[in-house]
């Protein structure tokens, strides 16, 4: 196996150094129905989806962050408020509400995290 050590990135007209990339860089993200918690739409270093329950689920990651201080960010373009994010290394718990702060399914839910990846 071989190892590329580089400290910066350059495309002829910026440099940047690599631990932008490697701590500032969004680790996991993902797009799908909490309604319809089948697979994700759309997603990166994503393994799975579970459904735990209305209104609530966990996005489970391909490679897991070094702890549980990554930073979700969770959101939807629904009328849905949105009431947090939580988990461990392995995975994100998301729960949604409605208007009325009921928890809910949201038809379309977006998810970002960022963190050191172990």
């Amino acid at each position: 196996m071989s190892t590329l050590e580089v400290s910066n990135l350059n495309d002829g007209t910026t440099t940047v150094a690599t631990t932008f990339i490697n701590s500032g860089s969004c680790k996991v993200w993902c797009r799908w129905s909490l309604s319809n918690q089948s697979s994700p739409i759309d997603s990166f270093n994503v393994s799975s989806l579970t459904d735990t329950g209305t209104g609530e689920g966990n996005v489970n990651t391909t490679s897991n962050f070094a702890s549980n201080n990554s930073c979700p960010q969770f959101s939807s373009n629904d009328y849905h408020a949105l009431n947090g994010a939580s988990g461990d290394s392995t995975f994100i718990r998301l729960t949604s509400a409605n208007s009325s702060h009921s928890v809910a399914d949201v038809s379309r839910a977006f998810l970002s995290a960022h963190g050191d990846l172990a």
